[in-house]
């Protein structure tokens, strides 16, 4: 009776460690699955910053572009009023020449 129950433990023992054997590599599996979760979402963050940066520069690019080209029109613009006074003025100083002599 005492060599049955001691059998009985050792087998159970033995069903014990196999058991947590088991479960250590499962959790070893789990872990390793999460580990690989991680770094796929962290490939996918930096891949997502990436393209979000490459936007805004594309953005920002074409707002610097519309903005010489608006700046271009404006100096375009200033000039030819200026051309204009100064014919108005060497037009203005001509007649009062004209009028002295």
């Amino acid at each position: 009776m005492a060599e049955d129950l001691i059998r009985k433990i050792r087998e159970a023992e033995e069903e014990a460690q196999k058991i947590t054997q088991e479960a250590e590599i499962k959790a070893s599996r789990l872990v390793a699955e999460a580990q690989e979760a991680r770094r796929r979402r962290v490939e996918d963050a930096q891949r997502a910053a990436i393209r979000i940066d490459q936007e805004a520069s594309e953005r920002a690019t074409q707002e610097a572009e519309e903005e010489i080209r608006n700046l271009k029109e404006r100096g375009k613009s200033r000039a030819e009023v200026l051309r204009s006074q100064a014919v108005q003025n060497m037009d203005r100083a001509v007649q009062l020449i004209v009028e002295r002599i």
